[in-house]
């Protein structure tokens, strides 16, 4: 995998590292220049837009003079990024190769509709902190997707579609405007949600995650039952919650909280029965790390 920052599209070195390909042919390897720090030299920026070599950028066959597509990474983090420099990305940018996208602290006020059309190999996107009020249909086309992270947004809900992110794996959507009912969708196979600090009212079906290992919930309005069946989860924090109750099922000799490591339920207003259930797990599992 090759990734490139945004500056290769203009500014790449004349000098390269040397391979050899199967037809014994040396091949150009693209090399990765970061630009990004205030305190580059301003002499050494013009000498690379003086000397670049813009056939640094892509990788040939040389036994059937075909181009390769390479998987490129885009980071569009910075806060004083070129507007322009962003539309010429979106325009030019060969968005099928794209796999990791940073467009975190972007201020971006919208989805970032226009660039997800293209790009179905996107595995990784990074939209945290930003301004983005709400996520589009056309997300469904991430299929591919394995991290997203849209926390620090202004989302109050998530379509649908959502459920069409069959490969999504990590999912962080904390710090939003998500309220009342449990707003992801099914995801087949996701195995990671921080949806903390939001303001949610009830839980999900377990069934909706079958392969889910850690929940964050913290700092929500939760005041519904936990989930009887824990499914997978390995590690469930939902400290500062408005909980008073947990299933009698946890404690029975089949319960799947013998698969939790770690559960955080501090700072929830717990009745009598609920301190006794916490009570017996943490004598049935010496590893079980409880803070309540």
């Amino acid at each position: 995998m090759v990734f490139l920052h945004p500056v290769f599209f203009k500014k790449i070195t004349s000098k390269f590292y040397q391979k050899f390909d199967r037809c014994g042919h040396k091949m150009a390897m693209p090399l990765m220049i970061d630009l990004r720090s205030s305190d580059a030299d301003e002499r050494d920026k013009h000498a690379i837009d003086a000397d670049a070599d813009a056939d640094n950028i892509q990788k040939f066959d040389r036994c059937v003079t075909n181009k390769m597509a390479m998987p490129l990474m885009i980071d569009l983090r910075s806060s004083d990024a070129d507007e322009r420099d962003k539309h010429a990305i979106e325009a030019d940018a060969d968005a099928d190769n794209i796999q990791t996208l940073f467009l975190s602290e972007s201020s971006l006020a919208e989805f970032p509709t226009t660039f997800v059309e293209q790009a179905y190999d996107l595995r990784v996107l990074h939209l945290a902190t930003n301004l983005i009020p709400s996520i589009p249909s056309i997300i469904a086309n991430l299929q591919k997707l394995r991290y997203l992270s849209l926390n620090n947004n202004l989302l109050t809900s998530l379509p649908y579609e959502f459920s069409a992110l069959v490969s999504l794996e990590i999912l962080d959507i904390s710090n939003n405007k998500l309220a009342r009912d449990w707003p992801i969708p099914e995801l087949a196979n996701i195995k990671s949600i921080n949806i903390s600090n939001n303001q949610i009212t009830t839980f999900y079906v377990q069934s909706q995650y079958p392969h889910l290992e850690m929940l964050n919930a913290t700092s929500n309005c939760l005041s519904s039952m936990v989930p009887a069946h824990l499914g997978r989860l390995t590690m469930l924090l939902v400290a500062d919650n408005q909980l008073s109750s947990l299933p009698s099922e946890w404690v029975a000799s089949d319960s799947s909280t013998r698969r939790l490591k770690q559960l955080l339920v501090n700072s929830n207003p717990w009745g009598k029965e609920a301190n006794e259930i916490l009570s017996i797990l943490k004598a049935n599992n010496k590893d079980f790390v409880c803070d309540a």
